[in-house]
């Protein structure tokens, strides 16, 4: 079985390739699918390819019988095996007991590395949003998650979370300039660092802009982790 998050008992799991036994028949059963076989021993293989899963079924593991193929576009969070008993059974005062004898995963998703030295990675992470009123006040407007999300179109990156409405993209010029961009992809701010965790600059006008003709300046905080 897949399940889609951390918890098996949330019922967000699909059980993928399973061998029943009910009625007269055995079967394996696949998204649904159903193939009659028989034998005491069943061996069962699952492949996933981007959101395609395609699943096998064998009598002795080396001789295969294609069960099917589905797409599936959510995410998985762990895959494992188990055994139940469902309602249908004839005793259901009896414990559903199976052997297994091996479960092995090859080729699996290596986590992503952390990419220290490069500067879309430092500077992704959540950031006060706010206003210059004086050399010593700020106004805060919002927090910014600066995500590692690249959109092409934009030449820039989201920005998720509890955004301001006119930054919706973020992206670097150089490793001393942060850009933001409205939706429609206007810049709309233009930071300087001035220390590693600070970032300052002047608020470009747009036609959303909250007061047009007079100059703002912006900046953004690292929020402590």
């Amino acid at each position: 079985m897949i399940c889609f998050d951390q918890n098996p008992e949330s019922r967000n799991c699909w059980r993928v390739i399973e061998r029943q036994f009910w009625g007269s028949g055995q079967i394996v059963n696949f998204s649904g699918v159903e193939k009659r076989f028989s034998s005491t021993t069943t061996y069962l293989r699952l492949r996933k390819k981007g959101t395609s899963y395609t699943a096998w079924f064998s009598a002795d593991g080396r001789t295969w019988t294609e069960a099917g193929t589905r797409e599936e576009r959510r995410t998985p969070a762990f895959a494992g095996v188990m055994t139940l008993r469902q309602s249908y059974d004839r005793n259901l005062n009896l414990y559903s007991v199976a052997d297994f004898d091996y479960l092995r995963i090859t080729q699996p998703s290596p986590p992503s590395p952390t990419r220290t030295g490069d500067p879309i990675a430092k500077i992704s992470g959540t950031w006060e949003f706010g206003r210059v009123i004086s050399k010593q006040d700020r106004q805060v407007i919002c927090h910014l998650t600066l995500t590692g999300e690249r959109v092409e179109k934009i030449g820039g990156y989201k920005i998720s979370g509890n955004r301001h409405p006119n930054e919706s993209f973020w992206g670097l010029e150089g490793e001393n300039t942060i850009w933001f961009k409205h939706a429609d992809g206007k810049i709309t701010s233009k930071l300087t660092r001035r220390e590693d965790n600070y970032w300052e600059g002047e608020y470009i006008e747009h036609k959303d802009a909250p007061v047009r003709g007079k100059k703002l300046d912006h900046y953004i905080k690292r929020v402590k982790r």
